[in-house]
């Protein structure tokens, strides 16, 4: 199965994944290479022509000759060279059904209709993480809201008792005074009465 496509990009890509180069790679460098030996070839022949050659006339000749000879090499190698790389492709080509583990998930193929269910779930997904982010913040808000109340009946809470236990002590010293009044009283009508005589008819 063709999980790539079958584009030639997508091929080279591939192999340039795969191998570090690609079958235009390796076309191009056979084709310099084959280039090379045989301008390498051209030019030690027109040496050894140039030896035998006894006047100008000859050598501009076979410089000609030599020129024309290199431009018709160049297009017939250019022409060479296509077949050339369709042939190493053949060679070095990566089967569609091979991937690079990035490339792993695309072994599972999915229907236009499979495709359309998961972006539906991707969708609800989404939306309920919505709602589940600002349910979080009303929460938190909420929290804040009950910790601050916490606090607020706690401090009233606390006023209400510091004024209990202000009165309870306002009530004890009224107290206090009013006793110590009435123990002066007493002991003002008992110092009376120790002083009074009384007759005995």
């Amino acid at each position: 199965m063709d999980f790539r496509g079958k584009t030639d990009i997508n091929n080279e890509e591939y192999e340039a994944q795969f191998f570090n180069f690609t079958s235009s790679d390796v076309a191009e460098t056979v084709k310099q290479i084959l280039e090379d030996e045989v301008m390498t070839s051209f030019n030690k022949m027109k040496d050894c022509i140039l030896t035998h050659c006894t006047c100008k006339e000859d050598v501009d000749q076979l410089n000609l000759t030599m020129s024309a000879l290199t431009n018709e090499y160049r297009k017939i190698i250019t022409a060479k060279c296509v077949k050339l790389k369709e042939n190493v492709h053949k060679i070095i080509k990566i089967p569609e059904h091979i991937l690079l583990p990035e490339d792993a998930c695309q072994k599972e193929q999915y229907t236009i209709e499979e495709e359309l269910n998961l972006d539906k779930e991707i969708a609800d997904l989404q939306r309920k993480f919505k709602n589940a982010s600002c349910m979080q913040l009303l929460l938190k808000k909420e929290l804040e809201q009950n910790d601050l109340s916490e606090v607020a009946s706690k401090v009233i809470e606390m006023r209400k008792i510091d004024q209990d236990i202000q009165e309870e002590e306002n009530v004890n010293k009224m107290f206090s005074k009013l006793a110590k009044k009435n123990i002066q009283k007493l002991q003002l009508v008992t110092t009376r009465l120790k002083n009074i005589q009384i007759s005995p008819y």
